[in-house]
């Protein structure tokens, strides 16, 4: 089992955090407000506005990652019904390679001439190649490709770039999140990368690569693992010539807006607890 670094984990830990504090600060500002124009009416809520106003956004942005992970929810489904339903059987050439690495995978054919090899699936992935990439694979790239993706399967692949996604999603304040989740995709392809050149040869591994080095399709719809994510090919070349590879830092524009977004979305969260406790003790 390839390792992986802790990128996905401090990503999926921190959103986590987001997504709770917003969760229920939200519930108990929503609870506590419509308590208030029940019970007193508007000018509870007006004379303690100083701290209602920053709650309310609290409220606002936690209806607004929501409804971001539903249509993110929506995209997922339909990118894979639509690959589903378009995929052939795969042909007898790959069941014989797939039988040969000992692969149980579900592989399947996608008619389509552009070259592309993709991991799809949240529950069971499965593997769809195009006929351009079987027309342009000897049988031993197509062993490093199948590989490639076998890790994918293994480890969840797209259900792992879905949740990122959802990471994200909740922090628009924080662009350092967005490196992190570069970060995290990165390691994905880098540890798949090594369980294919440990089973078929860094070199062919490296013909894959260069016959397979194009972004995934449209159709992929950002929720799905694709072989040729040129991306962070610099850093897949970089493995297979034996180096490191080197990564980058946020910038500190990025740093210093993460660290005012924390600050904001931490005041936020503090209003909604006071709101609540002043306007309906029982919800602070």
């Amino acid at each position: 089992m390839p390792a992986r670094g802790g990128a996905f984990w401090v990503l999926i830990g921190v959103g986590a955090i987001l997504r709770a504090s917003a969760t229920i600060g939200s519930c108990a500002v929503a609870t506590a407000i419509v308590h208030t124009l029940w019970t007193d009416g508007a000018g509870r809520l007006v004379a303690t506005w100083y701290l209602v106003l920053p709650a309310f956004a609290l409220v606002v942005l936690n209806g607004i990652g929501l409804l971001g992970e539903l249509k993110l929810c929506g995209v997922a489904v339909r990118v894979n019904r639509r690959l589903r339903r378009s995929a052939l059987p795969a042909p007898a050439r790959v069941r014989s390679v797939g039988q040969r690495l000992g692969l149980i995978t579900t592989v399947e054919r996608a008619p389509d001439d552009h070259v592309f090899a993709l991991t799809y699936g949240l529950w069971r992935p499965r593997i769809v190649l195009s006929d351009g990439l079987l027309a342009r694979c000897s049988d031993d790239e197509l062993a490093a490709v199948l590989e490639h993706e076998a890790e994918h399967v293994r480890a969840r692949d797209p259900l792992r770039i879905l949740l990122s996604r959802f990471a994200v999603l909740r922090s628009p304040f924080m662009p350092a999140l967005a490196h992190l989740a570069q970060r995290a995709r990165c390691d994905a392809e880098l540890a798949a990368d090594r369980r294919a050149a440990c089973r078929v040869g860094p070199a062919v591994l490296a013909r894959a690569l260069l016959v397979a080095s194009a972004p995934p399709p449209p159709l992929a719809g950002g929720v799905a693992a694709g072989f040729g994510d040129r991306d962070i090919f610099e850093a897949r070349v970089q493995q297979l010539e034996g180096v490191r590879p080197v990564w980058g830092r946020p910038t500190r524009r990025a740093v210093a807006i993460s660290a005012g977004g924390v600050l904001l979305i931490s005041w936020f969260v503090v209003a909604a607890s006071l709101t609540a406790s002043l306007l309906h003790p029982y919800c602070g």
